[in-house]
């Protein structure tokens, strides 16, 4: 071997360690870098093949030196995946953790003046008024208290619409799905998955598939990561370094081309108010519904909590019907004492220009709109809220009884018993027992979320850190590889120099 030859072995070990050295300061710079995933540069001897049966001088004269064999990018498909079907589900716990905090806080009766309070202060005004059954003040404050109770439940019907609508739209209103919770969400996950294509694409032009840019991997597989919070996703990788992509075996993404994106329609029923629609690249529906595939992320999230009722999810359709039930329920039982006839007597209210008894057609409780009571529509009769006399105070046995007795308070104390009566229409249980009851279920199953998302979260953050294990950058290893590769450079530098330093001693014989 020449001492130029030794020089340019030298010289390429200087040019190897550099590389490496330049891998160890890219780690050690992006050690807090979320996203980046940690090189290795392997390193392999030059190869000159010598003939068979070549001397062992010839063999060691015949080394050349070191070369990098590639720059490994350390990563680990399946924890990858992992990651993501945690990071999916954690969001959607997430999600579903805001709108349920959100309806739970709707519905606090720990405040004082939500329909418990009305409830207590209706029954109050009806023991007042049993006590005086002639007092007008009696029965404008009966009749004050029942519009009260109609009123919360007209407030709490308006508002579980509005965070409806805030989530998914009104399918009463155009427009309103546009500007929803849901459209932002599905045009940031469309956004996403443009993003990975580019990046597809700039992998292939870049003409290096068997080694492709770190940088655009950490990219791409931060996209990935970003649009599992959206949408369950899985991925599988191409020969020629892209990969194809998938939203619950529903092909997306294709290497280089996105085949499908998402798309929102207005459902027709209240109980799918949001349809999930896949397009292709013309814009062509080529399904109208994949919201039964979307069983995670935030979109899962608000497609749960806006669908059907569900007897073990807390779903806004479901509280929205039990409140429903509720303000019927009671409606039901209230108008029946008013204007009922039953084996205890007939209610009496009073007519105002006689001052006697008569029966009670009229009921306290109605729908504004003509349809079966709900809460959003019920209401205090208009004409009881013009003559409170209108109120059956009295019950009395039709056939035998003083016009005039107008101090019977008999069906007043019917509607104090139905206080403490349990009640078919209410699920057999009072009024008041049924809104706790009511609330109790929202409470437990929005605790029963938060548990969940709390036991989530250390699920997602034990698969992060067994990612970051295999892909994360350690200090200690690359202080390690800095010295290796800082030791060897030196030593090569020092081979260089003295196969220079000899080479001139040779120049200089004879002179």
């Amino acid at each position: 071997m020449s001492l130029m030859s030794s020089m340019n072995i030298a010289q390429q070990a200087l040019l190897v360690n550099q590389a490496a050295l330049n891998v160890v300061s890219n780690n050690i710079s992006n050690v807090n870098t979320d996203g980046y995933s940690r090189q290795r540069v392997n390193l392999s001897p030059g190869v000159n093949y010598t003939p068979l049966g070549s001397s062992t001088a010839d063999q060691a004269y015949s080394s050349c030196g070191v070369e990098i064999s590639s720059v490994q990018r350390y990563s680990d498909a399946y924890l990858q995946s992992y990651y993501r079907q945690q990071n999916s589900t954690n969001s959607y716990l997430d999600q579903y953790s805001q709108v349920s905090t959100e309806i739970e806080s709707l519905t606090n009766e720990l405040q004082g003046s939500g329909l418990e309070a009305a409830f207590t202060k209706f029954y109050e005004a009806a023991q007042t008024l049993s006590l005086n059954p002639q007092d007008a003040t009696a029965r404008q404050n009966y009749m004050q208290q029942a519009q009260t109770i109609a009123l919360k439940f007209n407030d709490l019907s308006s508002n579980f619409k509005d965070t409806e609508t805030s989530f998914v739209g009104d399918i009463n209103v155009p427009g309103t799905l546009e500007a929803s919770k849901l459209n932002g969400m599905v045009s940031q996950a469309n956004d996403l998955m443009n993003q990975i294509t580019k990046v597809n694409s700039d992998i292939v032009m870049m003409g290096s598939s068997n080694n492709p840019s770190s940088s655009l991997l950490d990219k791409r597989d931060q996209l990935i990561d970003q649009l599992s919070a959206f949408v369950p996703v899985s991925v599988s990788e191409n020969s020629n370094g892209t990969v194809n992509l998938s939203i619950s075996g529903l092909e997306m993404i294709k290497g280089t081309q996105q085949i499908a994106s998402l798309d929102l329609a207005v459902g027709t029923t209240s109980d799918t108010p949001a349809i999930v629609q896949l397009k292709d690249s013309t814009g062509t529906v080529i399904s109208n519904s994949i919201n039964k595939y979307i069983t995670s992320g935030e979109i899962g999230a608000v497609l749960t909590f806006t669908g059907p009722a569900s007897a073990d999810s807390l779903t806004l359709q479901g509280v929205m019907k039990d409140y429903d039930n509720l303000a019927s329920g009671f409606a039901s039982i209230i108008n029946d004492i008013q204007t009922k006839v039953t084996a205890s007597g007939t209610p009496m209210a009073i007519n105002s220009s006689t001052n006697q008894l008569t029966t009670a057609t009229e009921n306290i409780f109605e729908s504004s709109d003509g349809t079966p009571i709900t809460a959003s529509n019920i209401q205090i009769n208009t004409n009881i809220m013009t003559d409170p006399n209108l109120i059956a105070v009295a019950r009395v046995d039709i056939t035998d009884y003083d016009p005039n007795g107008i101090g019977n308070n008999s069906n007043m104390l019917e509607v104090l018993k139905s206080r403490s009566n349990n009640s078919s229409l209410l699920g057999n249980a009072s009024p008041e027992g049924s809104l706790a009851n009511l609330v109790g279920a929202i409470g437990l199953k929005n605790s029963t979320v938060e548990t969940n998302l709390t036991n989530q979260k250390a699920v997602l953050t034990q698969a992060k850190n067994q990612l970051s294990s295999v892909t994360g950058v350690n200090i200690d290893e690359e202080l390690m590889d800095l010295t290796k590769y800082q030791t060897a450079y030196k030593a090569s530098a020092r081979i260089y120099t003295v196969c220079n330093d000899l080479l001139n001693t040779l120049m200089t014989l004879g002179q």
